[in-house]
């Protein structure tokens, strides 16, 4: 643990010191600049400790993430039209596709289709699939962590995770 506290102090993202016999912790800026840690302010939004402790930052490909991101900041019933993707997002309708699939490979989103009309088109009438995300990435994204909970995760502060 001690080698791991050394690390980030090396990186300037805690500063260490000691009270009495005991260490005394404090978070530093993330950008590693020495400055001491402040609360993001304005519009954000966060992970939860599950892609951490449960490896989907391995597990998920590039595309499967890039699409979790787009989804977190949007409200479930979410429709992504394929065709604006690359305007709103910078990146491709395949890649957008890829990523759906990979979510859905995951069991961490699922689709209802939704009907809609439009008069001013041949067609008229449009399915779109509308998507939600399933745990645990179905709650808000803006929020705080439960620190109790980060210390009880294997392998966040433990070897009992591989």
């Amino acid at each position: 643990m001690s080698r791991c506290w050394a690390k980030l102090a090396d990186r300037k993202l805690i500063l260490r010191e000691r009270e009495s016999k005991q260490a005394k912790i404090t978070t530093l800026h993330e950008d590693g600049n020495g400055d001491p840690y402040t609360a993001p302010s304005g519009k954000y939004f966060t992970l939860p400790l599950e892609y951490w402790s449960d490896s989907w930052y391995r597990d998920l490909t590039v595309q499967g993430k890039a699409v979790l991101l787009i989804a977190r900041s949007l409200r479930p019933g979410f429709y992504l039209p394929g065709r604006l993707v690359k305007k709103w997002y910078g990146f491709s309708p395949d890649v957008l596709t890829d990523g759906i699939n990979d979510l859905r490979k995951h069991e961490l989103i699922t689709s209802k289709d939704r009907t809609r009309e439009d008069y001013g088109t041949a067609q008229i009438t449009f399915t779109e699939p509308h998507y939600t995300l399933g745990a645990p990435f179905d709650k808000p994204s803006k929020g705080q962590i439960d620190l109790g909970q980060l210390i009880k995760t294997p392998g966040i502060f433990t070897s009992e995770r591989g």
